[in-house]
């Protein structure tokens, strides 16, 4: 893997031992944790904000409660949960209010973090998020996936700086490229990054100071994105298409996901895959 480093001077962050707030919601984000835990010596405090836990649709006995959330539990930390009202009503932890080192770590969390939270920090290098891309290409919701989508040969990992405004906007602390190896689906690309990029993290953190004299603003020209997926991405042409494109669906969607084949009326139900024929 080719490592990417940054260029533009900017102001140095404080260093660790930091008072953390990390906030995520997957396996992905899970990894992430999994590897800070490992290096408490970076850590004063360290709390876990993930989303409100999910009512199941056969009953509100059940909830479905996120990895990360079930993660910080046996790992005996403290756990918020994102306000109803939304971010701009969270109350930090009073060991980040009182810090003079306070630090902010997001990973697959899927809430934009408002400016009246971001300015409780002192300065955009305490406010990170991990992204499994190479900035500013696949910005958004679902990067491994459209990686997969669009034959990529490589695609990476990126800590950046998070933006007050917009989703994968901010400065550039670190990247990393890694392959895409022929055929591989979502599950094992996204094990692969989570667990690259959570080594990039832990580096970036341990080394912050550092990392945030070197922050790279990113190139809007470069720009692509990475949308949530929906429905109509699944569609397959058999008539347009070759094998290669025709068999990303079925790689980059999850298993209980379906795939569209425009071929005639009707369905195709294959083992743990059903594929609608429009």
């Amino acid at each position: 893997m080719r490592t990417i480093q940054t260029k533009t001077a900017a102001v140095p962050a404080r260093a660790a031992p930091y008072d953390t707030l990390f906030c995520g919601t997957d396996q992905f984000a899970c990894t992430a944790l999994q590897a800070l835990l490992q290096r408490p010596e970076l850590f004063r405090s360290l709390h876990v904000l993930t989303p409100a836990d999910v009512k199941h649709s056969w009953g509100a006995k059940r909830m479905r409660v996120s990895p990360v959330k079930q993660l910080a539990e046996a790992q005996g930390l403290p756990t918020l949960r994102v306000p109803s009202t939304g971010l701009d009503d969270l109350m930090l932890p009073q060991e980040m209010t009182t810090s003079s080192a306070p630090l902010l770590v997001t990973a697959s969390f899927g809430h934009r973090i408002p400016t009246s939270l971001l300015q409780q920090f002192p300065s955009a290098s305490h406010t990170l998020n991990l992204h499994p891309s190479m900035l500013p290409d696949l910005r958004g919701a679902a990067p491994i996936q459209w990686a997969i989508a669009r034959q990529y040969q490589r695609t990476g990992i990126t800590v950046q700086q998070l933006h007050p405004t917009d989703f994968d906007h901010g400065g550039i602390l670190k990247q990393v490229e890694a392959p895409v190896s022929a055929g591989i689906t979502y599950t094992d690309l996204e094990a692969q990054l989570a667990q690259r990029g959570a080594e990039l993290l832990v580096d970036v953190i341990a080394s912050l100071p550092m990392y945030s004299t070197h922050v790279k603003a990113q190139d809007a020209q470069r720009a692509t994105r990475a949308p949530k997926l929906q429905p109509k991405f699944s569609v397959v042409r058999w008539d347009r298409w070759d094998a290669k494109m025709c068999d990303a669906p079925t790689t980059y969607y999850d298993l209980d996901a379906c795939a569209e084949y425009a071929l005639s009326a009707g369905a195709l139900r294959l083992p743990g895959r059903l594929f609608t024929v429009a």
